[in-house]
């Protein structure tokens, strides 16, 4: 008798088991595109797929027309269901849109799922779209959870042909979203969220409006009202306005494409009469009457021809190629006159390297074992705490010292038009691994997508100091120890990017 039910008990286990985690993957080439049936909350617990009739935590604020408040955050807060506020978010004040406060979303999930989710609430009777503004960098998509009595619909950045097609796709401008009519398997009632094939690259605040003209949402007061969600492993670096109701329905939704490209007129060809005698031999074969993409490709296939040298052989170099006149190093994103702290302009201790161009931002990721990671044009001595302090956040327009700035990070006035230089060096090396909309928070530029109008403005604006000088001579020149053994064309030169992209323009220092 025993053994019958020990084997009876045995085999219910193993069913249940065998079933508990079943998630519905269509697409395995893209394994975070569906979402399993049961979503989960990256802060640990799992949150029910469907409205719970009681609700489980979530007071009733009385705001029909509001989604979620940012402006009161005692109120957002008790407006959420049990699972609360996600750790990587938080209410700022004064970041929002209008000058008022903003919902903060910066780290990296290790998990698909909820940053929110109100409930309980009493809602607009009639609304015809959900409306809200978002502004900053991420590295995936954002989903959303309209609930219904029976289930939820979703809306996702992307549309579903997008989604079938694997079509990925940049976000910079207001969008309209439909729901989608993907379903999940085990239950009809419930949309799929998708997470993939979308990075945000939002420099100002765009509009993100969702037609709920033909959903059937729940006005009522108990059970799951609105879900915001987030991808798995990626980072974020987003504000979000406050969310609300509006009874004017949208218009005809817009599909989120890349525009198609408008030249804005590229510089003229430099007048180069004067180019130092070592930079003319090493560009002897590139024609500077060319401009735009032309020129753009002739100089990267020049400098792509260098030598790897390694991490270590890095720091010899720096040794010698950051060497300040009082035998200390410069401190990248140091402000002169500081000799203590985080903003320390030249010291020998307490400083380790920063990858400008960070590494986790690549596509794919940058490493240290070879090549762009190992790049010392954009290795550069920090002090330990600022470099920490910067991570991976991309860089954002600003003024004064370096510092986080609007989920981004301001280098500092005296260091942004290095850090441009810098970067435009890496995205003619390296092409898409490193394209400077990977890095930055900027509008594109529309004659290539892989460069950003904010490092040309930086650009212009800071003219070469010596330390550049320093650091490309050396390494443009291969008889040295540890030298990579090739230049960077805009330090040389910081017209060549006037020249290539347009824009503002850059001093010219072979005229």
């Amino acid at each position: 008798m025993k053994k019958a039910s020990f084997f009876l008990a045995l085999g219910m286990a193993m069913a249940i088991f065998s079933c508990s985690k079943d998630p519905i993957v269509t697409d395995p080439t893209r394994p975070d595109t569906e979402e399993p049936s049961k979503p989960t909350d990256p802060t640990g617990p799992t949150e029910p797929s469907k409205p719970q009739p009681d609700g489980d935590a979530g007071i009733d604020i009385n705001k029909p027309e509001t989604v979620a408040d940012f402006n009161n955050p005692t109120e957002f807060l008790k407006s959420l269901n049990k699972f609360k506020l996600a750790t990587y978010a938080k209410v700022v004040t004064g970041q929002g849109k209008d000058g008022g406060n903003a919902l903060q979303i910066n780290g990296t999930p290790q998990a698909n799922g909820y940053v929110f989710t109100t409930e309980n609430q009493t809602v607009a009777a009639n609304a015809k779209s959900i409306t809200f503004y978002i502004k900053g960098t991420a590295d995936k998509s954002l989903s959303f959870n309209v609930y219904t009595n029976a289930g939820y619909e979703v809306f996702n950045l992307r549309t579903d042909e997008q989604i079938a097609s694997k079509t990925d796709i940049t976000l910079s401008s207001d969008l309209i979203l439909k729901k989608t009519n993907k379903k999940q398997e085990s239950d009809s009632n419930i949309g799929v969220n998708d997470y993939v094939g979308v990075k945000i690259n939002a420099n100002n605040w765009i509009k993100i409006t969702l037609d709920i003209s033909d959903v059937d949402y729940n006005k009522s007061k108990t059970g799951s009202v609105f879900g915001f969600k987030v991808g798995s492993k990626a980072a974020y670096n987003l504000l979000v306005s406050s969310i609300v109701f509006d009874d004017a329905k949208p218009t005809t939704p817009v599909d989120p494409v890349d525009p198609d490209p408008v030249d804005p007129g590229t510089g003229q060809s430099g007048d180069f009469k004067n180019i130092p005698a070592d930079q003319k031999a090493y560009y002897a074969n590139i024609d500077f009457k060319k401009t735009g993409m032309e020129l753009k490709v002739a100089l990267a296939k020049l400098i792509q021809k260098k030598n790897d040298i390694s991490y270590t052989a890095n720091k010899h170099a720096i040794a010698i190629t950051d060497r300040s006149p009082d035998g200390k190093l410069y401190m990248i994103y140091g402000e002169k006159g500081t000799t203590s702290g985080n903003h320390t302009y030249t010291s020998n201790s307490g400083w380790n390297r920063e990858h400008v161009f960070a590494q986790s931002q690549g596509n794919p990721v940058l490493g240290r074992s070879k090549g762009p990671g190992v790049d010392a044009h954009h290795l550069r001595p920090s002090i330990i705490k600022h470099n920490s302090d910067r991570g991976n956040l991309h860089f954002i327009e600003g003024s004064g010292k370096a510092r986080k700035l609007g989920g981004g990070w301001y280098p500092g006035d005296e260091w942004r038009g290095d850090v441009a230089r810098m970067m435009m060096y890496m995205y003619l090396v390296y092409n898409q691994q490193c394209d400077a909309n990977l890095i930055a928070i900027s509008s594109p530029v529309s004659t290539d997508k892989g460069m950003v109008e904010l490092f040309l403005k930086w650009n212009a604006e800071d003219p070469v100091a010596d330390l550049e000088i320093q650091r490309n001579d050396f390494h443009g020149n291969p008889k040295n120890a540890n030298s990579q053994g090739n230049r960077n064309p805009f330090i040389d030169n910081p017209y060549l990017a006037t020249q290539i992209w347009g824009g503002p323009v850059a001093e010219n220092r072979w005229k």
